[in-house]
């Protein structure tokens, strides 16, 4: 084995000449009366040093560590990665915490933003705002209607003959039960005690979350209990509200693991009904199932109640489907606190889902038309704001005027563009804009380059061929971003096109060399230069 002395006299021949004289007069001045003294003070401090281990690091190098991993994946492989870290610091790797209007819950994330070093890991709160039905906590035989429509979606599935035939009896067993109420049966074959009893049992629990949850709801408990949380957590700066729902009809039901879930449950009536039918609904589900008006309030009271607690956001994001109703009634007061609010927010993002297309819906009221956009100005105003995005995924897919099911001018968004001037990432989807609106959004002053993205867009008046036009000339002058796109535009010549021309102008291509983008994004970023007039006007 060659020696480590050797491998250094080695090193020292193959330097240049000049570098060697400058080692050697390090290395007197080394053996110097000042540096020999550094020197051993140095070798004396040696001996009191000790492997550094992770457990000694401090909480905030770990925090700073831990702000970096998003997935939890990412986080799940770190704690896996080594024991030491696992036992040590897995109390730091709460980055998202969910919340819903139940007791639990909200106790749940009061302990969690108490804890002097959990609620500093805290990056973002998810709020939860569907809600239980007070049909079918009040009726029974509302509650057991609902358990056959959630049953019979998974007596579509193709499954073994074994699991069909114990879903079929148990939902004929239910029928039974239900028809009892109008008929005075004598006759109780039909009815399986297992059945029956987890269908009471399971009524019984829906009537006790109800319960729990109108409690929380009631005297502004959940929202105060909110913004109390948040602001104990300091590192928290990331508030998404969403509404969802667990009912099989919202859910793939040729998903894979919906299929192996109720194929065991099928077996077990009360783990079933406890399981898969005590859900809340979403806001759309709410709707269509005639529930009364969800808490659409919480919207802006849990912003309010934040801000009256002196915590601040900078990321707000909606996540929601339709409601029957929107409300969004404020008074001055608040207005002006929402306002004072959204001061600090960087990014806003609200995602508003599709009602089917089979839902008749009642047509939205100026008033709370007008609440609405006042809502979305007050929110996408603030000076700070850097990326905005608004998504009313409407049906505006099928815009010919034979198949259209919405008025495009209830998404109409286009009067709130004049305000935006210093976002510098603005996605509108499934909205709707004039060709005087985007013009005037383009010639907004700027101190750099913004992204514009219009997906699904309806253009309510004049062409997408001016429009196109418009997007180029602001993209070749520096005014918007290279990045800048188009994608998939409804209205105008696009309801009378026809979809080989569609997909030839705004599918993306893979021979764009470079670029593989449409062709008529390829236009507007003047990717190439062979494109030298408007697809649209071939």
């Amino acid at each position: 084995m060659v020696s480590a002395a050797l491998l250094l006299d080695r090193w020292r021949a193959r330097m240049p000449p000049l570098l060697r004289e400058q080692l050697q007069l390090v290395a007197g001045a080394r053996n110097g009366p000042l540096l020999t003294s550094h020197f051993e003070e140095l070798d004396d401090a040696q001996t009191d040093l000790r492997p550094l281990h992770i457990y000694n690091l401090p909480d905030e190098l770990l925090l700073g560590i831990f702000r970096h991993l998003h997935s939890r994946d990412d986080i799940q492989r770190l704690r896996l990665s080594s024991k030491r870290l696992n036992k040590t610091s897995s109390h730091l790797l709460i980055n998202t915490l969910h919340v819903s209007p139940n007791p639990k819950s909200l106790e749940r994330l009061d302990q969690v933003s108490r804890h002097a070093t959990i609620s500093r890991g805290v990056r973002r709160l998810i709020v939860s705002v569907d809600v239980y039905s007070p049909e079918l906590a009040r009726d029974v035989q509302g509650f057991t209607a609902h358990c056959m429509r959630e049953l019979n979606g998974f007596l579509n599935l193709p499954s073994t003959h074994t699991t069909r035939r114990e879903a079929h009896e148990m939902c004929l067993s239910w029928h039974y039960f239900l028809e009892s109420f109008q008929n005075s049966y004598t006759d109780t074959s039909h009815l399986n005690g297992d059945h029956i009893s987890a269908l009471h049992n399971g009524w019984l629990r829906y009537q006790e979350l109800y319960d729990q949850q109108q409690m929380v709801l009631r005297n502004w408990r959940f929202s105060d209990g909110i913004a109390s949380a948040v602001s104990r957590m300091p590192f928290l700066n990331d508030l998404v509200i969403r509404d969802r729902s667990r009912s099989t009809v919202d859910e793939d039901l040729w998903s894979s693991s919906l299929y192996q879930k109720m194929g065991a449950l099928v077996h077990h009536p009360t783990r079933l009904v406890e399981e898969m039918m005590l859900h809340t609904f979403s806001w759309r589900k709410a709707t269509q199932n005639s529930v009364e008006t969800p808490p659409t309030y919480l919207l802006y009271l849990i912003l309010l109640s934040i801000y009256n607690t002196g915590s601040s956001l900078a990321h707000l994001r909606f996540d929601l489907t339709p409601p029957q109703y929107l409300g969004l009634d404020l008074d001055r007061s608040e207005w002006i606190q929402l306002r004072s609010f959204a001061r600090s927010l960087k990014s806003f993002k609200l995602c508003i889902g599709a009602e089917p297309s089979g839902l008749v819906h009642k047509t939205r009221s100026r008033k709370e038309i007008r609440n609405l956009e006042r809502f979305l100005a007050v929110l996408s105003r603030s000076s700070e704001l850097d990326t905005l995005i608004l998504d009313f995924a409407f049906r505006e897919r099928d815009c010919h005027s034979l198949n259209r099911t919405h008025d495009p001018r209830r998404t109409s968004i286009g009067p709130l563009m004049v305000y935006w001037q210093n976002h510098r990432n603005i996605h509108l989807k499934n909205c709707s804009i004039t060709l005087k609106e985007l013009r005037d959004f383009v010639a907004l002053p700027r101190k750099e380059p913004a992204v514009i993205g219009l997906w699904y867009v309806y253009l309510l008046d004049g062409t997408w061929a001016e429009a196109v036009e418009i997007l180029r000339r602001a993209v070749l002058s520096g005014r918007l971003s290279q990045e800048s796109y188009l994608r998939w535009p409804y209205g105008a010549e696009c309801l009378t096109m026809a979809t080989d021309k569609r997909k030839r102008i705004f599918h993306y291509r893979s021979d764009r060399r470079f670029h593989k983008d449409s062709l008529v994004n390829c236009y507007i970023k003047g990717y190439d230069a062979r494109l030298a007039s408007n697809p649209l006007r071939e």
